[in-house]
């Protein structure tokens, strides 16, 4: 038989009531707590996430004004949160428009559209957006027609890395 007859299990206690309660009650209290600290990070990884195809977005109307050589803009909307590469001339479009992440926010733009011309040069412009808890990331578009990422949050600044190797500031050709 498995079970042994000789053993006697009235000498073995298990978990009071109390006790299984005392644990419940701290667990509660620390899944409770960090709640907060994985919404803020969910936040700014969705914050990061759209600067980065905001900035991909840039570079690639960059990319098809110098490609067809014409002048071709990114354009935003602040209604639906949403930015496209069109052709102004003919407003005409290569690429369906993309929207920012849910939460995400164009916090200010210099003006509806940034625009690439010919040879590869830009308007030039800054781009911030925002997200629930109020960090921002600056997407800059230089006149020369270089995109920049910045990482502002909490009033410390520093560089955002590419996952595909690029750091803050590289040329688009």
């Amino acid at each position: 038989s498995i079970i042994d007859p000789t053993v006697n299990f009235r000498n073995y206690r298990g978990f009071s009531v109390f006790e299984l309660l005392i644990v419940a009650t701290v667990t509660t209290v620390l899944l409770s707590a960090s709640v907060p600290m994985v919404r803020r990070s969910m936040s700014s990884n969705r914050l990061k996430n759209s600067a980065v195809q905001l900035a991909s977005e840039l570079n690639m109307a960059r990319t098809i004004a110098v490609s067809r050589n014409a002048m071709y803009e990114l354009t935003f909307s602040t209604y639906d949160g949403s930015f496209q590469i069109v052709e102004p001339l003919s407003d005409t479009s290569p690429r369906l428009a993309h929207e920012l992440e849910s939460g995400i926010t164009f916090a200010t733009m210099p003006t509806a559209s940034i625009r690439f011309f010919p040879k590869g040069h830009a308007q030039g412009g800054a781009i911030q957006l925002s997200n629930d808890f109020g960090d921002t990331m600056t997407v800059t578009v230089s006149p020369s027609g270089m995109v920049d990422v910045s990482d502002y949050q909490a009033s410390e600044s520093s560089s955002y890395y590419y996952p595909w190797g690029y750091t803050e500031s590289y040329p688009t050709e």
